[in-house]
Parts: structure tokens; C-alpha cells; sequence
């Protein structure tokens, strides 16, 4: 869920190809971008896994800035 999430945010990647690159569907990729949104809408109802996704997404951004 994660790395639909970030994927889609930090690139111009459509839905449908994050999905082939996880064998999962563009409906699947969406459903968990969604998901991952609405929970950054209310964090504090899921501290550990906002937590996790803060520190996995500095660690994507500073991989990216890295390549460029």
C-alpha cells in the first residue's frame, strides 16, 4: 500500500502501470492510494503506520534527490 502511495505521489506513473509493475490491478493500486490518503487525513487514529510511512517516504525522497 505504501509503495503505491509514494509512487504515485512522487511521479507521473498512472495507476494502471504501478499495478503491472506489482502484478496487481489499476482498480488495487487506486483502492490503497485512497486508502493511504484518507489515513494521512486522520494520523492520529494511525500513529505506527503514519510513522512508518513518514520515515519510508524521507528515505524515498532522499533516494530521488540522490539520482538527480
Amino acid at each position: 500500500m505504501a509503495c503505491y502511495f509514494l509512487l504515485k505521489k512522487y511521479t507521473d506513473t498512472s495507476y494502471a502501470k504501478i499495478g503491472e509493475s506489482f502484478k496487481q490491478s489499476k482498480r488495487a493500486v487506486m483502492y490503497n492510494y485512497h486508502k493511504c490518503d484518507g489515513i494521512f487525513s486522520i494520523p492520529s487514529f494511525y500513529k505506527p503506520f503514519v510513522a512508518n510511512l513518514q520515515v519510508l517516504e524521507n528515505n524515498v525522497v532522499n533516494f530521488i534527490a540522490k539520482l538527480n
